[in-house]
Formats: C-alpha cells, sequence, structure tokens
C-alpha cells in the first residue's frame, strides 16, 4: 500500500477512501481493508483498473461466493474508519460491509519470521508510514540558496555535487530541516528556512 511513486500510493488509498464494500482482513494484531472493486477482478492493474468503470455488480456476488456471507460486525466500521486515519486519510460518509478474511496459516503468518529469509516469490505485505514533502518548499529553498551562494552545496563539508557529477549533480542537494521533523508532535506548516 505504502511503497511506490506518489501517484501509485494515491491510487491505492483513493479506492479505500471512497469504498463501500471490503474484505478485511488481520495481519499481526491490525486489520486491513480491500476495496472488492479492486481486489475483485483477476490480474487487475492500475492501468486496466483506470479505463474501465467497475460498479461491484459482478464482484460482489463473487466475494460473498468465495468468502460467504456479509460480517454481522458493527465495529468494522469504526475499525475501518480508524484504519483510514492511520492511512492519512479520511472515508466518505456512507454504509458499507465488509466481508471477513481469515488467513490463518497464509504465507503473511510465515513473514513473522524473518530470520530464515524470504524465498523468492513470497508474500510480503509491508505498511510504511512517511512523512509528508512539499516539492514546492523545497525549489523555494534551492533558490533562496543559490541566489544568496550562487550555487548549491553542502553546508556542512562544502561537497558541491554538480563540481564532482558534472550535469548530473546540476541542482542535486540533500536538504535538511533546521527544526526536526521527527520531533514535530503535531502538524504544522513550514517556510523554507536555509
Amino acid at each position: 500500500m505504502c511503497e511506490g511513486t506518489d501517484n501509485e500510493q494515491l491510487f491505492c488509498s483513493e479506492p479505500i477512501r471512497k469504498g463501500s464494500c471490503f474484505i478485511a482482513y488481520k495481519i499481526g494484531e491490525e486489520l486491513r481493508f480491500a476495496p472488492s472493486r479492486y481486489i475483485g477482478y483477476s490480474k487487475n492493474t492500475m492501468q486496466l483498473h483506470k479505463q474501465c468503470e467497475k460498479d461491484g455488480k459482478e464482484t460482489n456476488p463473487a466475494i460473498t461466493k468465495l468468502f460467504g456471507k456479509l460480517a454481522k460486525n458493527e465495529n468494522l466500521d469504526t475499525i475501518y474508519i480508524d484504519y483510514c486515519n492511520s492511512l492519512g486519510t479520511t472515508p466518505h460518509n456512507k454504509k458499507r460491509k465488509f466481508w471477513l478474511l481469515s488467513i490463518e496459516g497464509f504465507d503473511f503468518k510465515n513473514n513473522e519470521r524473518t530470520d530464515e529469509g524470504f524465498p523468492k516469490g513470497k508474500i510480503v505485505e509491508r505498511k510504511h508510514t512517511v512523512r509528508e514533502r512539499n516539492s514546492a518548499l523545497i525549489a523555494q529553498a534551492k533558490e533562496q540558496f543559490k541566489t544568496k551562494n550562487s550555487r548549491l552545496f553542502c553546508e556542512a563539508c562544502n561537497f558541491d555535487f554538480e563540481k564532482t557529477y558534472r550535469a548530473r549533480g546540476l541542482n542535486f542537494i540533500e536538504a535538511h530541516h533546521i527544526s526536526l521533523l521527527a520531533r514535530c508532535c503535531h502538524l504544522k506548516k513550514l517556510k523554507s528556512q536555509i
């Protein structure tokens, strides 16, 4: 869910945010929610999914045939909303339905032991939390620094990517916030500070 480009991450979070039919499955102690309108299609890809409008008329009966009746658990919607919040998204306000999938004994359980290595093809699900970045803020900070210093270089060691790597290093520099984001306990808007 959280690996890939910004567009891939947005693509993955949108069906979760907008969905109304989900397959709920447990990884470790956390319930995850897979939207039926995406997961219910064989060999589905981002490109194919974008090209076709899917409404669940085909997938929902097929999923019911595989997993049985819809779950009768009033807490699932609250857990789903918490899951969306953990992904940094707010779900649409609509009635939802869920199927519960037990994956005990499948590869997900086996992945809890990582000392054995990972054979090729093993199913691995990862969840990553990342801090949002603003490319406009980065560009603004670079321009301010170049205006002040005529070039980009590391203030700590004076390394200059352009001098070392020529055209490949043009306009490249690693920038760090003066206030460490990891120490921020709440969201705040930052201005470029050099």
